[in-house]
């Protein structure tokens, strides 16, 4: 017979699912879901050898004896790094207006700079759900 364990995080989501029929320790906070004649881990009735997470966030949770399928939400930094990678290249993108020798008028220099500013600005302003970005009209 071999032994279902999972391992929780402190919030109860599964961050590990193994049997006992493979090289793992096991520790004191790992619970035994089951024993069964399966060398290999089911966490439920028909789900096998799950993939625990979606993308880096786990997706199942442990609670009152249950499996629950749900994905952990994601954090407000981890929302922000699409967020900053787009507006990171929206600033090299506007680079060139910042060169002395590029052909912009001091009005438009003070419209580039306006907008560079929003944009580093934006990550302490954004709605994060719904993200919109500063656009540059010379």
């Amino acid at each position: 017979m071999y032994k279902h364990y999972i391992r929780l995080d402190s919030e109860n989501w599964i961050i590990k699912a193994f049997s006992d029929g493979f090289p793992e320790e096991i520790l004191e906070t790992d619970i035994l879901l089951r024993e069964t004649d399966q060398r290999h881990f089911y966490l439920g009735d028909f789900i096998f050898s799950p993939s625990l997470f979606e993308g880096s966030q786990p997706k199942y949770r442990y609670i009152n004896n249950e499996i629950i399928t749900e994905i952990k939400p994601l954090t407000r930094e981890q929302k922000l790094i699409p967020i900053r990678s787009t507006r990171n290249e929206m600033l090299k993108a506007s680079d060139i207006y910042m060169l002395e020798d590029y052909p912009v008028t001091a009005e438009q220099k003070v419209k580039v700079l306006n907008y560079r500013t929003a944009l580093r600005d934006l990550t302490l302003t954004v709605d994060i759900n719904n993200p919109i970005y500063p656009i540059l009209e010379l």
